[in-house]
């Protein structure tokens, strides 16, 4: 009986250690399939981060495609797009775009 509580305790440990071990050692793919939404123009403005070359700012039914980079030392970037360039910058959970604030959703 001690031989098996001890058994199942040492077959439960390793468990919550490897998935413990692999969840801390997953590396974050950076912006790339994020979604950033403004709450403050009442536009309701949502940028997703596509793949790594392409975005999309959608507002309800309407959207723009784009492309961007982005520079994970710097967390500066630019979007790109029929009409102009611009710049957008990234703090903590806070992309700011053209004076508006986006939150990591």
């Amino acid at each position: 009986m001690k031989k098996t509580l001890i058994f199942i305790v040492l077959i439960l440990s390793s468990i919550l250690f490897s998935t413990c071990f692999q969840s801390c050692s997953e590396k974050e793919d950076g912006i790339i399939g994020t979604s950033w939404k403004e709450k403050e123009t009442g536009f309701n403005l949502v940028i997703e981060f596509v793949d790594k070359d392409n975005a999309k700012i959608s507002s309800g039914l309407l959207s723009t495609k784009g492309k961007y980079t982005y520079n994970e030392n710097t967390q500066d970037g630019t979007f790109y797009n029929s009409d102009k360039n611009s710049p957008f910058s990234i703090r903590g959970n806070i992309l700011t775009f053209e004076n508006t604030k986006f939150y990591k959703e």
